[in-house]
């Protein structure tokens, strides 16, 4: 944008000879050629009258025109018909009329106005140079232009003492790279900085920016938007309410209301503050941070205390972190954790620290886990070490537990749980008639497949010839009902992507596993617990578990 701008704004440099040619004090003026010459006195005042190609010299600058007033007393100068001055730098400047007044120090010209230099062209109807301010005027309407750059306002003017150049309303700048829309615009030649001010726009291949004010320094390649700040290229729109960019470092942040959108792969960043630093290859959100993994029936929201996008050579997105608090929500799948990685290479979420999924109704956790996505959908998900699978049954909860579990999708719905390693079963028996649980089913085995229909597991195979017991509901203790490390994590679960806001801190704390309550012995309808006899040692968890083995293995 610098070269574009330096050309033509340069060009009004040329308005200032005009404080040389008539601003100067009574300065001889030599006629160098006229057809015809006539000085009369009007009122007492001489005044020279010239037709005919007339030819001034003043300052080295030459005036030509078909007929000129001059009035040697109040310094005053009069040109009219193909007015043309050529200036010692070889700037031609061409209009109607020419009117000069000594006594306010300012220049006229009217008419078909065109300035002229060895790159550019100003046209105008109107122009004025005052010699008090230094500044130079039009507005009528300016059109400037050079080779490859058009400059069109209504109102223009240039000051002196700051070097700066002002352009107020419908101001527009085109260029074979670029389109520029605003209200008022300024210019300073010795900066090369912009100033705007008003609905601003810039458009060109691929790319758009908006704001309602800002500035640009095109010698060191900054911008800075502010109010409805909006910049979009081929692949990146980012927004704030303040957007700042330095190219050369760059280096980039926007504050509130700052907001970030990957078009390659579709995703949002937002929060109070983003922020980007290409030398450490990264960007991030922070302070209310969200980003959307968009998909057209069933996004992503995804909510953490910081969420930072690591970038490639191509200052491409290539992985997304959101720590610390990690939540997100989409309609068939939610989940928290401490720490979340989101791969965009290869559409992979691996969570860390604390992770718990919810699928429909079931619960799933572990000590860390992957969900793989095709296509903007749940394909397949993993869940590494302690693995566990709870889904409230009315008022109890079937629990599977095994060291790792791979879970299948279809159509974002989960189809299919495959649990490797130690598997261990606990599932309430209910009546299909009256729905009253008559018993608890406990299993024991290496490997087993869980498949689901209408979001509820239907089915369950076992690999292997599994250790099961069944216990009447009667017989089954409040303790016997949990599997060691059972945890319901129902409170922290998102409701809705509005809710990933929810406070709630996720720490090691969470995961002491929920104590069942004391034993209750009258509830209607169900017997007393067997009394302890007096003087028998209470036997340990271990101990009750190889007892149960004792006993499953015996039928």
């Amino acid at each position: 944008m610098r070269l574009y701008l330096k050309s033509f704004f340069l060009l009004l440099l040329a308005i200032l000879f005009l404080g040389q040619v008539y601003g100067q004090e009574k300065r001889k003026i030599d006629i160098l050629s006229s057809r015809k010459g006539v000085k009369k006195n009007i009122d007492g005042v001489p005044i020279f009258y010239l037709s005919g190609n007339v030819k001034i010299k003043h300052n080295e600058n030459i005036l030509v025109c078909d007929s000129a007033e001059v009035d040697d007393e109040k310094n005053d100068f009069k040109a009219f018909g193909n007015v043309n001055v050529i200036t010692k730098d070889s700037v031609n400047i061409y209009a109607d009329r020419l009117f000069y007044f000594g006594e306010t120090k300012k220049s006229h010209f009217y008419d078909n106005v065109k300035l002229i230099d060895s790159t550019s062209t100003l046209t105008t109807e109107y122009l004025v140079y005052d010699r008090n301010t230094e500044s130079a005027i039009f507005n009528n309407w300016g059109t400037i232009v050079d080779d490859s750059t058009t400059l069109v306002s209504k109102n223009g003017e240039y000051f002196k003492e700051t070097k700066e150049f002002l352009f107020v309303d419908s101001v527009e700048v085109s260029s074979p790279k670029y389109t520029i829309s605003t209200d008022t615009l300024w210019y300073n030649r010795e900066t090369e900085f912009i100033r705007f001010r008003g609905p601003t726009t810039m458009t060109g291949k691929n790319k758009y920016v908006f704001a309602l004010k800002g500035w640009m320094d095109t010698k060191n390649d900054i911008t800075s938007l502010k109010t409805q700040a909006y910049i979009r290229d081929e692949e990146q729109i980012i927004q704030g309410d303040t957007v700042y960019y330095d190219k050369k470092r760059g280096y980039g942040y926007a504050f509130d209301g700052a907001h970030f959108e990957d078009l390659k792969n579709d995703m949002n960043l937002s929060g109070k503050i983003f922020e980007y630093i290409k030398d450490k290859g990264y960007a991030y959100a922070t302070d209310s941070a969200l980003a959307i993994l968009k998909e057209k029936k069933d996004s992503l929201y995804l909510h953490s205390d910081t969420i930072k996008i690591l970038l490639d050579s191509a200052d491409k997105a290539e992985y997304m972190h959101a720590y610390d608090n990690a939540r997100f929500y989409k309609k068939d799948l939610q989940g928290i954790c401490g720490k979340l990685i989101y791969s965009m290479k290869d559409s992979v979420i691996s969570m860390f620290n604390l992770p718990v999924l919810w699928s429909e109704e079931n619960q799933l956790s572990s000590d860390s886990s992957r969900i793989y996505m095709s296509n903007k959908k749940a394909d397949s998900l993993i869940l590494y070490n302690s693995a566990f699978i709870t889904s409230k049954d009315s008022t109890e909860y079937n629990q599977i537990k095994g060291r790792n579990v791979k879970g299948y999708f279809k159509d974002n719905e989960l189809k299919r749980i495959n649990v490797n390693g130690n598997s261990e079963t606990i599932y309430f028996i209910r009546d299909d008639e009256t729905k009253e649980l008559t018993g608890l089913k406990k299993a024991v085995a290496s490997k087993m497949t869980l498949y689901l229909t209408d979001k509820k597991i239907s089915s369950i195979v076992y690999k292997e010839t599994p250790k099961v017991v069944i216990h009447p509901i009667e017989e089954v203790s409040q303790a016997d009902k949990q599997l060691e490390g059972f945890k319901w994590w129902e409170e922290y679960r998102p409701l809705s992507r509005e809710d990933v806001f929810r406070d709630i801190k996720i720490s090691p704390a969470m995961m002491k596993p929920d104590i069942p309550p004391k034993e209750e012995t009258d509830i209607p309808g169900k017997k007393s617990p067997p009394q302890k006899e007096k003087g028998k040692k209470k036997m340990s968890r271990e101990e009750l578990k190889k007892s149960l083995e004792s006993e499953i293995s015996k039928k």
